[in-house]
């Protein structure tokens, strides 16, 4: 990035968590807070909008989550470095983070300390990148065995989505996904809806054409 405080949004639909942090970095002067978000929706707006250098985003969101919310930030702002923050490690979705396109996962806690999250903040702004350690180098070497060509990783779907994308194919329903793959309803419908952001696809249907086109199914 170029000369001059760092441009950055944040988003998470956790007002204390957000405003808390905002006001921290708001204060230094190598930073500069563009815009803060309580949804993906506002926050995709706002990087559109403001083209920040970072944007510091929850993993977990209602509507459109902060897997589907990178690859968005990727495609749509592509100079835009994504920091994903969450409460919980989870090694399924630093990967599916990383496949998004987003260049740091860490924990909240790892980053409670001010001074960690902004040298968390200049070091993805220089290109760099940050993982949490429990399950970084594991899912890192997952990743290098992939191959580069994949229309999966190409599209930033992770191999839970790959699995409903599948059984969309198939033609069943949100419920019968959720019983073929022993998981809750509203998870079945979460997937659906990162697949369909993901796909740039407007139902159900033109999904699984698409995934049969780029031959992901």
């Amino acid at each position: 990035m170029g000369e001059g405080p760092i441009r950055l949004v944040i988003a998470d639909d956790e007002w204390p968590w957000r405003e808390s942090v905002a006001a921290v970095l708001g204060r230094r002067d190598e930073l500069d807070l563009v815009g803060q978000a309580d949804n993906a929706e506002r926050c995709l707006e706002l990087v559109v909008k403001e083209r920040p250098a970072v944007a510091l985003i929850d993993l977990r969101m209602p509507e459109m989550g902060g897997i589907a919310l990178a690859a968005q930030i990727r495609a749509k702002s592509p100079d835009t470095r994504v920091l994903v923050l969450t409460v919980e490690e989870d090694a399924g979705q630093l990967k599916a983070a990383l496949e998004a396109g987003a260049s740091a996962f860490l924990l909240k806690s790892e980053v409670a300390e001010p001074t960690r999250l902004v040298e968390a903040i200049r070091l993805i702004a220089r290109g760099g990148a940050l993982l949490s350690a429990a399950n970084g180098a594991d899912v890192l070497h997952e990743l290098a065995r992939r191959q580069p060509d994949d229309p999966a990783v190409a599209f930033g779907l992770t191999s839970r989505e790959v699995e409903v994308l599948s059984l969309l194919a198939e033609g069943l329903t949100n419920r019968e996904i959720a019983e073929r793959l022993v998981i809750a309803e509203q998870s079945a419908k979460n997937h659906v809806s990162n697949l369909l952001h993901k796909l740039d696809a407007a139902n159900r249907t033109q999904a699984v054409v698409i995934a049969r086109h780029q031959g992901i199914v």
